[in-house]
């Protein structure tokens, strides 16, 4: 049986050492962050939450860990800052060292200097009360109404020393006092316009002074007065001397602990501190504070947040209950923790170290150990030594002590297993070794029974009964059940549980091993982490995929799947719980999972080192070791619920890519509910920013345009781009998921109204659809003014074919062609007389015919006039020559024309060209087309002409009248429908257009 190993070296390494102290969660900022100057000169936490930062350089805003800058070109009134306040109306106050003061109201700058009252214009302090500020400055007080901006210079407060200037003020018991840094200490009504200024204290070299609760506290070279009331100033009784410095300004946080700023001009003893009874403690490590010129401070008691100005090296922000410290522990790379008895045994990249419960270490085991413990064993077992052929995995035990690779750290029971890469050690909980195996592994463990189990990537599994006489059990890989490629290992009741980087899940109880994929329990193939979270629950992960919550009784089943996508970061590297709680940790940071909220903590809380080697949760604290220290998370702490009160705000608006006016809307309040843009108006680009929130960086933001409208995927930025909105009106919601909280909530934070184009307002469209009516109402009543003037024509048309009718059969006519049948019976010229009745009836019965027709064919038109030319020539004994042509284009059967217009025109030839001299009567009818559809026809005769010598018609008979009429009415009043061309003794030319139609 091999000894128990006892270390020589116990007593030298017994000897305490102190680790450095633990470090607070901590951002600094600076120009590369923003922030308009290094050198703070002010700071203010206005009753908004907006910290206020007055530079050598202008005055920075930081908000929800934005910043913005104002300069003298903004409207400041000159760009050194040196004191900043707030009066009762919301408005900001900036006090300048040479360049008076500037008032800021969210939208605009006021400035004020020695022209307007002040007595200086270098500024040391304000004091606001109720509707004045008092203004401390270089040579004397001077006092601002905030409503009318007049200034008061108390002219009894000059003294032209230049130890004058204002270094502090307080209240105290309805009494306003000023400090000056070498003449002493003021008194004065501040309710007074002209307060009268009385000293009452020569108290020196008071480089500022201050109240907190019933205590005054002064300034001087190298040490801090603190006082009772403002009469014992001047008396050493009452007064408590102490610490060292120069303090140049003190907050006080919610646990009544003061913070004092300090720097010692000349000397190097400046920095953060607080303030204990017995002294200062210097803060400046654990606040990781590396300024030495620390000038403003400012509390932010919501967040519990303190805020650092310094002289060189910017704006420090420090949560003072982060629930996260970190310990740089030297700079080891820590692998594993154990606990016992409130102390912790932490294994790093150069040993196992031994810390009591205050956190000083009280024993190590070096590297050099731990080769003189293999070293030892070689020499005594050279002969005995596992082989490599023999399915263990490979060692080297010539590699020197600084190679040595230490992989983990497990307590089981009161004992602790190290395994490295030149074997396993077991120690007792104080530091004793007690087994050293000389075996290679990455993953050990322990059956339900309390045996090792080492493992062989490749070469299956050992389980030793007694390791230190190297009895064990193996278990070969070519058996399926055998676990390979180990990732990690667990021990959860009467099973041992495995996770395999290719082959799934194994367990072991006293049946033997187990394989999930060989045995189709389980076939996901591919994990990384295995975590024990109670007696009946795992959680599972792959490197890469999704995480898996299994019961394990009465038999394995996934119960929960927490998809990979809903996680922070790509890489698992640890697992572990707390309460209800699943802790996942990734390369991005820490994810805590529960209920299915996933919450997410990263360098913005703390955890600014996220190489995480180890893991392991603790009482309440959760212990991650990293490349360089650990970190220690209160747990409790951290994951207390909260609900921040958010504030949304609209900080910038573009429209159609032009950023609006931002006279528009102010820093502090974004008033208008409401913002009417022109149809054209519709691409909009909103920036927005978030006040309220200690973490901001971990809220992640969605929009909807209206809560009908699908939400927009979850973004980081502060910006929503709307292009090509539509007319109408969208009131914008955001909805802020709160990563640090798991929470989200939504926000109306603008009400958008597009305005459509004037002919789509309701008003156009109301004076259009007037406008349509009348005109359609006037369109109806043209239509039925038509219908009327066409029944008209048609009754017009009708009545002058009647006419025309009546014209055809006048009295005349039948007066002759009766006189011509007489005559040829009294002359027994029978035959004559029967032809010429019989045409003549003919004639009539044509006439009656035609007369109720539109149209008729061209070719029955020329035969009707030739039967009346007939009747009419017979009657004057034929004498006249008439013919009838047409174009050879033309086909007489194929068109039809209006009947009877040729007649009357005829008739007129036949009663009145032509006397009885006449030599040679002739007449001529010809038919041409003019153009389509209209027909010309051409009546010609070589009698007297109807003009007379004077040109003047001499004769127009009523049928011509009437033809003239029927025509145009035929073409609806169009053109012209008879041209006469008549000389006197030559003949008349008369040209008749009228239309056809052409017979299909």
């Amino acid at each position: 049986m091999p000894r128990l190993f006892v270390i020589k070296t116990f007593l030298a390494l017994l000897l305490p050492l102190v680790v450095a102290a633990q470090m607070v969660p901590s951002k600094n900022y600076t120009t590369l962050e923003g922030l308009s100057n290094n050198a703070v000169k002010s700071l203010f936490l206005d009753s908004r939450g907006l910290l206020w930062i007055g530079t050598e350089n202008g005055v920075s805003l930081l908000q929800s860990g934005e910043i913005s800058n104002f300069f003298e070109s903004d409207g400041l009134a000159f760009n050194s800052c040196w004191a900043i306040t707030e009066d009762l109306n919301g408005n900001m106050w900036f006090g300048s060292y040479g360049g008076g003061i500037s008032m800021f109201d969210g939208t605009e700058f006021i400035s004020l200097g020695i022209p307007d009252g002040l007595l200086d214009g270098r500024i040391r302090h304000f004091f606001p009360y109720k509707n004045k500020v008092f203004i401390g400055t270089e040579n004397g007080l001077s006092i601002i109404d905030i409503n009318t901006h007049q200034v008061t210079g108390i002219q009894e407060s000059i003294t032209d020393n230049p130890q004058s200037y204002i270094s502090g003020f307080f209240l105290h018991n309805k009494y306003l006092y000023y400090s000056t840094y070498g003449i002493g200490v003021y008194q004065l009504d501040p309710e007074e316009d002209y307060p009268i200024v009385k000293k009452i204290s020569d108290h020196k070299l008071i480089y500022s002074m201050s109240k907190l609760e019933d205590r005054i506290y002064a300034s001087n070279k190298g040490y801090l007065d603190v006082f009772h009331s403002p009469e014992l100033l001047s008396s050493v009784e009452g007064k408590n001397s102490m610490g060292k410095s120069i303090i140049w300004d003190l907050t006080q946080d919610k646990n009544k602990s003061i913070y004092l700023a300090a720097w010692g001009i000349f000397a190097q003893d400046g920095g953060i501190y607080r303030l204990d009874d017995g002294g200062m403690e210097d803060l400046s490590e654990e606040f990781n504070v590396f300024s030495k010129e620390i000038l403003a401070l400012a509390y932010d008691s919501m967040d519990h947040v303190l805020y650092v100005g310094t002289q060189d090296e910017g704006l420090f922000e420090i949560q003072l209950e982060p629930g996260v410290r970190y310990e740089q522990f030297g700079g080891k790379e820590v692998i594993g923790f154990a606990f016992t008895k409130g102390e912790k045994i932490i294994l790093h990249h150069q040993g196992l170290s031994f810390l009591n419960k205050q956190g000083d270490i009280e024993k190590e085991i070096p590297q050099t150990l731990f080769k003189k413990f293999s070293t030892d064993y070689l020499s005594k077992n050279s002969n005995s030594l596992p082989l490599h052929e023999d399915d263990f995995f490979e060692i080297d035990f010539r590699i020197p002590s600084s190679q040595i690779i230490f992989y983990d750290l497990q307590q089981f029971g009161s004992n602790l297993w190290i395994n490295t890469n030149i074997g396993i050690y077991q120690f007792d909980l104080t530091g004793n070794i007690l087994t050293y195996l000389p075996v290679h592994s990455y993953q050990i463990g322990f059956t339900p029974d309390g045996n090792l189990i080492e493992t062989n990537p490749y070469g299956g599994v050992r389980i030793y009964e007694n390791p230190a006489k190297m009895q064990y059990r193996y278990f070969p890989p070519s058996d399926k059940n055998t676990p390979v490629q180990v990732s990690k290992i667990i021990q959860n009741g009467d099973k041992t549980y495995f996770a395999s980087v290719f082959n799934g899940i194994y367990h072991y109880n006293m049946d033997g091993f187990l394989s999930y994929l060989a045995s189709d329990i389980w076939d996901e193939e591919k994990f990384k982490q295995i975590h024990l979270v109670s007696t009946d629950k795992l959680v599972i992960a792959s490197e890469f995929d999704d995480i898996f919550i299994a019961n394990t009784y009465p038999e394995f089943k996934i119960r929960e799947t927490i998809p990979r996508d809903k996680l922070i970061g790509k890489n698992v590297l640890f697992l572990e719980s707390f309460e209800d709680y699943i802790l996942i940790g990734t390369e991005r940071g820490l994810n805590v999972y529960r209920n299915g909220t996933v919450r997410f903590f990263d360098e913005e809380q703390g955890l600014t080192n996220k190489h995480f080697k180890t893991a392991k949760v603790n009482g309440q604290d959760l212990f991650l070791g990293t490349q360089e220290g650990y970190y220690q998370l209160d747990l409790p702490n951290l994951l207390k619920e909260t609900s921040p009160q958010l504030n949304l705000i609209i900080n910038e608006i573009r429209i159609n890519q032009h950023k609006m006016d931002n006279s528009n809307f102010s820093w502090f309040e974004y008033q208008r509910k409401t913002l009417d843009l022109a149809h054209h108006q519709n691409t909009v680009t909103l920036g927005f920013m978030v006040r309220g929130h200690q973490f901001p960086e971990k809220l992640q933001y969605r929009y909807r345009l209206n809560s009908n409208e699908e939400w927009s995927p979850f973004q980081s930025e502060h910006t929503i781009i709307l292009p090509y909105l539509k007319a109408g009106i969208f009131p914008i919601e955001v909805e802020v998921y709160d990563l640090h909280s798991g929470k989200s909530a939504i926000y109306p934070i603008i009400r958008l109204h597009i305005h459509p184009p004037f002919y789509l307002e309701l008003w156009f469209l109301l004076s259009v659809g007037i406008l349509m009516s009348g005109f359609i109402y006037y369109l109806i009543r043209l239509r039925i003014i038509r219908a009327q003037n066409e029944a008209n024509m048609k009754q017009r048309l009708a009545e002058t074919k009647l006419q025309a009718l009546i014209s055809q059969m006048n009295p005349h006519f039948i007066f002759n062609a009766i006189n011509s049948i007489q005559y040829f019976i009294l002359k027994n010229e029978t035959d004559s007389a029967i032809r010429f009745l019989s045409g003549f009836s003919k004639l009539m019965r044509t006439t009656l015919d035609n007369s109720t027709k539109g149209f008729i064919k061209l070719s029955e038109e020329i035969q009707y006039l030739k039967s009346y030319m007939a009747i009419e020539n017979e009657r004057v004994g034929n004498r006249i020559k008439w013919e009838i042509t047409y174009d050879q284009s033309i086909n007489p059967d194929n068109l039809e024309v209006p009947p009877m217009l040729l007649q009357p025109m005829i008739e007129n030839v036949f009663v009145h060209a032509f006397d009885s001299k006449h030599p040679n009567p002739m007449l001529q009818i010809h038919f041409q087309i003019k153009e389509r559809y209209l027909l010309l026809a051409e009546i010609t005769d070589n009698g007297r002409g109807i003009l007379d010598d004077k040109n003047k018609p001499i004769h127009e008979s009523k049928g011509m009248k009437l033809v003239r009429e029927r025509i145009s009415l035929i073409n609806m009043g169009a053109g012209y429908p008879i041209q006469v061309d008549s000389q006197k003794d030559k003949g008349t030319k008369i040209l008749l257009l009228f239309p056809y139609n052409v017979i299909s």
